[in-house]
C-alpha cells in the first residue's frame, strides 16, 4: 500500500534563516545576541504620560543687555498651567550690566505682571577669602518671590542656579517659589558664595501666568534662562 504525507526533519542544525515569513510563534532567548543593536526611539508612539518621568524642555531664553527676562504663558510657546504640576527654571552665567547688583524674580497673576504683596528671605553663604570664613548673611524683600544680593558682573563670575515652583492654576494658596544659586570668584584667594530661600506673592484668588528676571537696578549683561515643566507621575 502506499502511503503519502510530508516528511518531518529536525532544524536544530539551520542557520542564517530569514525571518520575514514568521507570524507566529516565540523565538528563545538563546537565538538573540547577548548585546542588541541600539535603535533610534524617535517614531514611537502613543507611549503613556508617565513613561518617561523628568523635565520636559520648554523653552530657552538668551539675554544680551535685556532689561528684563520673562516667561509668560501662552507667548512664543511658554506653557505655564496645569499642563505639568511643577516647574523649574535654570539659569546660567547671569551678569548685571554694572557691578554688585541684586538679582530679583517677581510673578503675574491673570497676565499682568505684579510689584508689591511679596516676601522673600535669602540665606547667603560666603566662603573663605584668604582662609578666613566670612560668614552667613540674610537678605529680606517685598517686592519679588526672589533676591540674590551683589551679583559681580566680571565675565568669569557668573551666576548659576534655579528656581522652582508648583501649582500656578492653585488660587487658593499663595504662591511659593523655592530657589537657589551660586557663584564662583577667582583670583588668589578663592571665594564662592551661595544662595538659598524661599519667597512667595501673599494674594489669592487669581492664577499665576507668568515670571520675569531682573536686576534691581541696569540691564542683564548676559544670562541663559531655560524653562522646564516635570512630568506628571
Amino acid at each position: 500500500n502506499a502511503r503519502y504525507g510530508t516528511p518531518t526533519f529536525s532544524g536544530a542544525n539551520l542557520t542564517n534563516l530569514n525571518a520575514t515569513n514568521l507570524t507566529s510563534g516565540t523565538v528563545p532567548d538563546a537565538r538573540f545576541p547577548a548585546t542588541l543593536p541600539a535603535i533610534s526611539g524617535a517614531n514611537l508612539t502613543n507611549l503613556p504620560a508617565g513613561a518617561s518621568p523628568g523635565l520636559v524642555f520648554i523653552k530657552k531664553i538668551t539675554a544680551s543687555s535685556e532689561g528684563s527676562i520673562s516667561f509668560e504663558n501662552g507667548s512664543g510657546g511658554v506653557v505655564i498651567d496645569g499642563t505639568y504640576d511643577n516647574y523649574v527654571i535654570k539659569f546660567s552665567n547671569v551678569r548685571p550690566a554694572s557691578q554688585d547688583k541684586r538679582f530679583d524674580c517677581d510673578i503675574a497673576t491673570g497676565g499682568t505682571f505684579r510689584t508689591s504683596n511679596y516676601n522673600c528671605t535669602t540665606a547667603i553663604f560666603n566662603g573663605t577669602q584668604g582662609g578666613v570664613s566670612v560668614g552667613t548673611d540674610f537678605a529680606e524683600v517685598s517686592d519679588g518671590v526672589m533676591c540674590m544680593p551683589s551679583i559681580n558682573n566680571q565675565t568669569t563670575k557668573g551666576l548659576h542656579g534655579e528656581i522652582c515652583f508648583s501649582t500656578p492654576t492653585d488660587t487658593s494658596q499663595f504662591f511659593t517659589a523655592t530657589y537657589k544659586g551660586g557663584v564662583a570668584y577667582g583670583g588668589q584667594y578663592g571665594r564662592v558664595k551661595s544662595y538659598v530661600g524661599t519667597g512667595g506673592f501673599l494674594t489669592t484668588g487669581t492664577a499665576m501666568t507668568g515670571i520675569r528676571f531682573t536686576f534691581d537696578s541696569g540691564n542683564i549683561a548676559e544670562g541663559i534662562f531655560t524653562l522646564y515643566g516635570m512630568v506628571k507621575a
